[in-house]
């Protein structure tokens, strides 16, 4: 399920806002709350809005407004009543970005597919995470629309929701007329890595990948289910890389935010969930630390393609893409293909 967003929305925060349905295709939230539509036989028990910018765990979001760098993380919880066949569940979504006059400006339909197939307890999805990132995607300030569908592809049921919210103009963004920038890279183990990133026509070869543990993203904000949560997180860079400088946490994202801007290391980051051994579906699947694409942590989700991933018991091993419809958008692309050495700590 890794194909999770990164749009990189510069989102706010909870909106800890209760949809409990008996659902008639119409509003049941007042001005200022989402919008929540669909049948009588699904429902979503709670919707909410989080704003992630790297500061701190994903936040409230307080007046509807963003920033352009922080990301929106759309969460739904507990929507069910999921109709069954042959021991699975099957469920999917749709998303979008629109302008208040209905233009869309990035729309994503049966996100998941075949990867929407699972067995829910109780035929209930507990939870289900969306991050988008409007500054990556090229999205201007202004009033827009974010809007999600999810199905009960078994049972023919489905249930929407809706929240208008303002991107605000952040200054320290850089604009997003930068150059495409690619990466390219091939990991036979951790210490023989061979492949590129290109900037602004440069060529700078990758050398060193190191993977190391890390706490969720969502461990202080719901400490009672993800607190002991720790993500495998895997660092390409052309340079070499100290432990102090591993993004875990605030400290060692700002030695790497160091490092980048002193031109020293350009890196990609991926986010692997240890327990279903696929790329993280939890806020986002990655990040992106190179000068010239952004002057700060560029986190994304939903920009990563997996075009095949075998995680082992010692080794992991894939090939990761952009998705060609962000491309153009994003203003810069990546190809990364990988094998790598699991020490003892991480596996």
């Amino acid at each position: 399920m890794s194909r999770f967003i990164v749009i990189i929305i510069a989102f706010v925060s909870i909106l800890s806002l209760y949809s409990m349905a008996t659902f008639e295709d119409k509003a049941i939230g007042t001005e200022g709350k989402p919008e929540v539509t669909g049948s009588q036989d699904l429902s979503i028990g709670k919707f909410s809005f989080l704003k992630f910018d790297m500061t701190g765990p994903p936040s409230e979001i307080e007046d509807g407004t963003i920033g352009l760098k922080d990301q929106i993380i759309l969460v739904l919880e507990n929507v069910g009543t999921f109709k069954e066949a042959n021991g699975k569940h099957w469920y999917d979504i749709d998303f979008s970005i629109e302008t208040p006059e209905g233009k869309s400006l990035f729309a994503k339909e049966g996100y998941l597919g075949e990867t929407g197939k699972d067995s829910l307890p109780q035929g209930v999805l507990e939870r289900y995470n969306i991050t988008v990132n409007p500054g990556v995607m090229g999205i201007k300030p202004g009033e827009y629309i974010f809007r999600a569908t999810i199905y009960d592809k078994i049972g023919g049921k489905k249930a929407s929701v809706s929240k208008e919210f303002t991107i605000q103009q952040n200054d320290a963004l850089k604009s997003k007329s930068t150059p495409p920038a690619t990466v390219d890279m091939e990991a036979t183990d951790n210490k023989s890595i061979n492949g590129t990133i290109s900037v602004k026509g440069q060529s700078i070869s990758i050398k060193h990948a190191y993977p190391y543990l890390a706490p969720n993203a969502f461990a202080s904000m719901y400490p009672e289910k993800y607190k002991e949560k720790m993500d495998l997180q895997v660092l390409f860079s052309d340079n070499e890389v100290p432990k102090k400088a591993f993004p875990r946490d605030k400290d060692g994202n700002s030695e790497l935010l160091d490092l980048m801007r002193a031109e020293k290391i350009h890196a990609l980051l991926i986010i692997f969930d240890r327990e279903t051994k696929q790329m993280t579906t939890l806020a986002e699947e990655g990040a992106v630390y190179i000068n010239d694409v952004s002057p700060g942590r560029l986190g994304m989700q939903g920009y990563y393609m997996v075009e095949y991933l075998k995680y082992g018991d010692k080794t992991i091993e894939g090939k990761v893409s952009m998705y060609e419809d962000v491309i153009d958008t994003a203003g810069w692309d990546f190809n990364v293909k990988f094998k790598i050495n699991l020490p003892p700590e991480v596996r």
